[in-house]
């Protein structure tokens, strides 16, 4: 069995990595939504660090949260575009399994 061309004991790790990727893009979302015209030219500008350090703030997803969670197609369907279909096999693994912001 496989999930995303990767084998499915990376179920669980692909799984949580697209729960991770979701809450970056809703803090981004929220962010522009809630700034004027010149505050979103900001935010686009803000480094990967910064970025890396507001998800830090946010709450970590624990073991026992990942068992009552789902994901919608459509957010599968966003991850895979924006983070896995632009790569080959190997840089898609190395981005599966990486942490987020490095």
């Amino acid at each position: 069995k496989n999930v995303c061309n990767f084998p499915s004991f990376f179920s669980a790790a692909l799984f949580k990595r697209i729960l991770e990727q979701q809450r970056i893009w809703e803090i981004e979302k929220v962010s522009v939504e809630n700034d004027d015209t010149e505050k979103r030219i900001e935010e686009k500008k803000l480094s990967n660090e910064q970025k890396k350090n507001e998800y830090e703030d946010t709450d970590e997803i624990d073991e026992a949260e990942l068992e009552t969670l789902t994901i919608s197609f459509e957010t599968f369907c966003t991850f895979w575009e924006r983070e896995l279909e632009p790569y080959d096999e190997i840089e898609r693994f190395f981005r599966l399994v990486k942490r987020i912001g490095r």
